[in-house]
């Protein structure tokens, strides 16, 4: 794959994502916010792994 190829299609999915766009955006505020909340769930609670490698 050449460069341009390459740039073609990075370019392709950015605009089928609609990165920069409002809802774009939005949804990545919610997404971010989602896993923040998730984050201090488990601050609260550490006696819970997510590692399988720990549940073992």
């Amino acid at each position: 794959m050449t460069q341009e190829e390459l740039k073609a299609m990075v370019d392709a999915e950015a605009e089928r994502l609609g990165i920069g766009s409002s809802a774009f955006m939005e949804r990545h505020r919610e997404i971010m916010e989602l896993a923040d909340q998730i984050q201090q769930q488990n601050e609260k609670c550490p006696c819970q792994s997510t590692s399988p490698a720990e549940a073992e």
